[in-house]
């Protein structure tokens, strides 16, 4: 994990380039592998949570990049930036796809995830991830449930960059509920 832990949720989110995010999500996919074969499901949930964080900031990154008219391929070599940029990463096209599904989710909605995840003891995955975003997968917890997932999770990243602005939103919600 000592490569990995060289990356913290808010580094992730400073990214500026897809190889990076790419680089970033495919150590963390092997950490996770690592950690579920030597029983250390703790490390292998925050290798998974980096691993989706990477994807979500990878398919950001995807949603910015300028995307051109189709060419014909079929009369030359003439490639689209997009299509480069996928292949220079290895990207397949359904794969970018689905990142930018999860670009579509908020920070606010991924923190939420991460929190009611780790409070419910489900394993964090792509597929869950979206589905919470989606509000399938989670039912209705009551004002002191989503408390104690707020001061659990503010709890867990205390000092980090990240904590004041996911207590500041916890607050918002349980205000708002």
């Amino acid at each position: 994990m000592t490569e990995l832990a060289k990356y913290t949720p808010a580094q992730i989110a400073q990214i500026q380039d897809v190889s990076d995010a790419v680089k970033v999500k495919k150590i963390a996919d092997a950490a996770a592998i690592f950690y579920r074969a030597q029983d250390d499901l703790t490390a292998a949930q925050y290798a998974k949570e980096m691993s989706l964080r990477s994807a979500h900031r990878a398919g950001e990154l995807l949603l910015g990049t300028p995307r051109e008219q189709g060419k014909r391929t079929d009369i030359g070599t003439s490639v689209t930036r997009y299509a480069k940029l996928l292949d220079d990463t290895g990207i397949s096209p359904s794969t970018a796809r689905n990142w930018q599904k999860l670009a579509s989710i908020t920070e606010e909605q991924l923190e939420l995830y991460f929190a009611e995840a780790e409070y419910k003891n489900w394993e964090y995955t792509q597929y869950s991830l979206l589905r919470f975003a989606d509000g399938k997968d989670s039912k209705q917890l009551d004002h002191r449930d989503w408390l104690r997932i707020a001061r659990g999770y503010c709890h867990r990243l205390q000092g980090s960059a990240a904590s004041e602005g996911i207590q500041l939103a916890a607050l918002r919600f349980l205000r708002d509920t």
